[in-house]
């Protein structure tokens, strides 16, 4: 009896010093993981609808893209991107994630809602090791668990209609009505391609989380779109997701608040560079890629990566060199490739392939001069006066344009040529107007034309 009361202070000394301990721990384990909370914006679209959608427009995406459709490179996507899930923040819905490479050169990837992932070739060919890779797959897995695809699919709704109406639609079939608008043509929508600077941002730091949680060094996540800007073209990646302003910098950030990497966390793994190998060893993939329509065989050549400088009155662009320029008596520029304009139809401009350059000239609100927002809106506006196929998918994206700020609108009408059409407008003010880049191809082929479009818009520069 003695020798137990003896060893029992002991023991309870020992045990409030274990508390003590793990209490410590825990509190230094939550100081250095300080990460960001970020949560899903506003969508009309249940999880479950986002699978439904989501298979819908993988179905379309063989007819888009050219899949590698090679079961080894696949596979291997498939356990990189399963071990990315196995970490996504706690009380996602369990999405059927599927990942699947896309046989391009062009470094670039998309996610399709409900967990539909592409991954281009060029991406596993140009990381420097599989971290590199898995940051960019993390990034695509982040748009899925933050719904990115269907919340811009609800914003685009939103701007079409009054909101008041859309809010309305809620509890009613409002998510099934959006679905047969999105679909409405046999493409993939657009607004599950083209991403926010805010959605860019988000993704880049939950998928920093997702790439430090699974065992990766988040650095890579920093590392890969460094390695992206350094390059002498600009990367596609960049043209679908436009970069956030100190990207970098935010990421950087992200990885200090979660404490760096792991201890021995994963850089490259032997299979990843036998993976690149094999897809270097590969043949060459296919220059253009092929519409489900069945036009490409009369489609223009792809956009030269040359280009050649077009002189306006008041401002220089540059266009792809197997392109034609024509400008007209009132200032505005036709740069289009050769079988590029077709007859005008239904209000259109008659331009399927290539890109409008002009000024409009708003009107005053409110006796004022129009903001650029509201210029834009005017410019909208009258687009769709002329041609009541055009739709508006979102707005009031910052861009630059000449050396300034700018807006980018993602319009999207039915193409001359047949098919849905995909416009990208991109505006900003000057002393004689509303000065415009207008983008303009069938949304099936746009994934060939978006680096061309993305090097134009961002080389104009004004004479005065």
């Amino acid at each position: 009896m003695g020798e137990a009361r003896i060893y029992r202070p002991r023991f309870e000394k020992t045990r409030a010093l274990l508390v003590i301990s793990l209490t410590l721990a825990l509190s230094t384990q939550a100081l250095s993981d300080d990460r960001t909370i970020i949560h899903p914006a506003f969508n009309v679209f249940s999880p479950e609808q986002d699978i439904a959608l989501g298979q819908r427009a993988a179905a379309a995406v063989p007819y888009e893209y050219p899949l590698l459709n090679d079961k080894r490179v696949d596979d291997y996507l498939q356990r990189v991107g399963m071990r990315l899930v196995a970490h996504v923040p706690k009380g996602t819905y369990p999405y059927p994630y599927q990942y699947r490479c896309i046989n391009s050169e062009q470094i670039n990837a998309f996610a399709l809602p409900g967990g539909f992932i592409y991954i281009n070739r060029g991406v596993v060919e140009n990381a420097d090791d599989e971290a590199q890779l898995a940051a960019v797959m993390a990034h695509e897995t982040a748009h899925v668990v933050l719904r990115h695809g269907t919340a811009q699919a609800t914003k685009s709704a939103g701007a079409q209609v009054a909101l008041g109406i859309v809010g309305a639609l809620v509890g009613g079939n409002a998510a099934a009505s959006l679905m047969a608008q999105l679909f409405s043509g046999a493409a993939v929508p657009l607004a599950f391609l083209k991403m926010s600077r805010t959605d860019e941002s988000q993704a880049d730091i939950v998928g920093t989380q997702i790439l430090h949680d699974a065992g990766y060094d988040p650095q890579a996540m920093g590392d890969i779109f460094q390695k992206l800007e350094n390059q002498k073209q600009p990367a596609e990646f960049f043209s679908d997701h436009p970069s956030p302003a100190h990207r970098i910098d935010r990421i950087d950030e992200e990885v200090d608040r979660l404490g760096r990497a792991l201890p021995n966390a994963t850089h490259d793994t032997t299979e990843f560079e036998i993976i690149k190998g094999y897809v270097k060893s590969l043949p060459s993939p296919p220059q253009f890629a092929r519409g489900a329509s069945g036009t490409a065989s009369g489609a223009p050549a792809a956009p030269s990566a040359t280009y050649l400088t077009f002189s306006g009155r008041e401002f220089r662009v540059v266009y792809p060199d197997n392109w034609k320029a024509e400008a007209q008596p009132n200032g505005t520029a036709f740069l289009s490739p050769p079988g590029g304009m077709v007859e005008p139809t239904h209000g259109n401009s008659g331009v399927a392939y290539g890109v409008i350059v002009s000024t409009f000239t708003p009107q005053q609100v409110d006796g004022h001069a129009p903001s650029l927002e509201e210029a834009t809106r005017q410019l909208v506006a009258s687009l769709q006066r002329s041609n009541p196929h055009v739709k508006l998918m979102r707005q009031n994206d910052s861009e630059t344009l000449g050396g300034g700020p700018a807006l980018s609108t993602y319009l999207q009408s039915e193409s001359p040529i047949g098919g849905r059409e995909a416009d990208w407008l991109t505006t900003t003010l000057r002393a004689n107007g509303l000065f415009y880049v207008l983008c303009i191809v069938p949304q099936k082929d746009y994934n060939a034309y978006a680096g061309a479009f993305r090097a134009m818009v961002h080389s104009v520069k004004f004479s005065q």
